[in-house]
């Protein structure tokens, strides 16, 4: 099942940071939600539409048990939909844009840098042709990013800028609940996104059911989204791969080992990927600043573990020592992710190198 999400009014996100009014008083506004958010959101509305279910499963203590239904939820993909220009996608962290005289060009780092390794990074500012080169937070639109799979870098002219919500500042401050006044030094302030008129998410999950229509609740403050379901289909083919490809992070992921894939050994960089026969070695990686992800349990009352997730646009560079590269199919826009891949954590692409 495929829904269409579109807020009703401003909405509100935020990555894992501890903020407590008083201490940290600034909310660091993200877009588009983490994979979970969208996961309790989808449990939570299957509740909103079967009340009696809830009523059991709360008078029998059984939520997250085999009798609770919303368990078998499973994300497929998330993605950013404009009527512009069709599907966004994250510009890839090893893909840099040049902006001068009010023109912009693109470059793709592809030369691997196996000596640097360790701390995961590729060049973050090029000079070529007297032109400087640095990463920006943008979008690729669905055939730029075919382009970029296939490794048609020519093809690929420019990024859509990160223009496809505002932020609007609201400010607010803590109240004594004794007094119901103001308390001294609890001023904080959040930014709410308000995404572009043509700017929707989609979301491909199944084991759930829910209604052709509904609305539910997305992100803080109680913030309002409708949902529709739609026909439509997200497959963009693999492209033929020879003995080296890419792993794009269509969504953050996370992995036991920080930065690294838990089915790639840490001493020598070589591993078999889960649900192939294929062994590779990782050659290199561009995988941008970590994200913060944990959130609250509301059926246990207490905050989950906090994880250091791979960000959206990551990229890993691997070789195949052995095996089939038309495996590579099996995991193509499915989840890598070590930890709940079932949320929608760690989407990928596969693509040329």
């Amino acid at each position: 099942m495929i829904i269409e999400l579109k807020p009703l009014d401003t909405l509100f996100f935020r990555d894992g940071k501890p903020f407590n009014k008083g201490y940290e008083t600034v909310a660091d506004t993200i877009f588009p939600p983490f994979p979970a958010t969208i996961y309790g959101a989808l449990r939570t509305a299957f509740f909103d539409n079967n009340i009696s279910k809830f009523q059991e499963l709360l008078h029998n203590k059984s939520f997250n048990t085999e009798n609770d239904p919303t368990t078998k939820l499973k994300i497929n993909n998330i993605l950013i939909k404009s009527n512009d220009s069709d599907y966004l996608f994250t510009t890839p962290k090893n893909m840099l844009t040049c902006k001068d005289d009010n023109q912009s060009s693109v470059i793709v780092i592809d030369k691997l840098n196996t000596t640097n390794l360790s701390n995961c990074q590729l060049s973050g500012l090029v000079n070529e042709t007297e032109k400087n080169y640095k990463y920006h937070n943008s979008y690729l639109d669905e055939l730029s990013f075919e382009y970029y799979l296939e490794k048609d870098y020519s093809k690929i002219t420019n990024t859509k800028s990160d223009t496809i919500f505002d932020v609007e500042p609201k400010i607010g401050i803590a109240l004594d609940n004794n007094t119901n006044t103001a308390k001294d030094s609890n001023l904080y302030r959040i930014d709410l996104v308000r995404l572009k008129d043509d700017i929707v998410l989609q979301v491909d999950f199944e084991g759930l059911e829910l209604p052709d229509n509904f609305v539910m609740k997305l992100g803080g403050e109680g913030k309002f989204v409708s949902a529709k379901q739609v026909e439509t289909s997200w497959k963009i083919k693999a492209p033929d791969i020879d003995d080296k490809f890419i792993i794009y992070l269509n969504t953050p992921a996370i992995f036991k080992n920080g930065w690294l894939p838990g089915w790639v050994d840490e001493s020598d960089y070589t591993g078999i990927i889960p649900n192939t026969d294929i062994k590779v070695k990782l050659l290199t990686a561009n995988i941008g600043k970590p994200l913060l992800i944990g959130g609250f349990d509301m059926a246990t009352r207490k905050p989950k573990p906090m994880f250091k997730a791979v960000p959206t646009g990551s990229v890993y560079f691997f070789k195949i020592i052995s095996g089939n590269p038309l495996q590579l199919n099996q995991i193509h826009q499915t989840s890598i992710s070590d930890y709940y891949p079932e949320q929608g954590f760690g989407t990928i692409y596969i693509g040329k190198l």
